[in-house]
């Protein structure tokens, strides 16, 4: 198991930059819709699809959906946040 090395991919090491996008978005640092904008629409949908959220939609749409659910738990999510359930047939 590789679990020392969170930070590397196929062993090379991440930039750091790379390293932040990885880390999960943590709710409580952030005190509006405009801060967590600032972290783009890729780090917003990853943030979304983690909790099983919506992650379609403009930067704002992402920012606002996310910011919903600040300090509430997952059985607490509003139903219109939530991802539709794939169907297996």
């Amino acid at each position: 198991s590789n679990e020392g090395g969170a930070y590397t991919r196929e062993g090379v090491a991440t930039t750091e930059i790379e390293r932040d996008e990885a880390k999960p978005v943590n709710l409580e640092e952030y005190s509006s819709t405009k801060e967590l904008q600032a972290l783009g629409l890729d780090r917003l949908k990853a943030a979304l699809q983690v909790r099983g959220l919506k992650c379609g939609g403009k930067l704002e749409d992402r920012a606002e959906r996310l910011f919903a659910v600040k300090g509430i738990t997952p059985k607490d999510y509003p139903a219109k946040l939530l991802a539709k359930k794939v169907k297996k047939n």
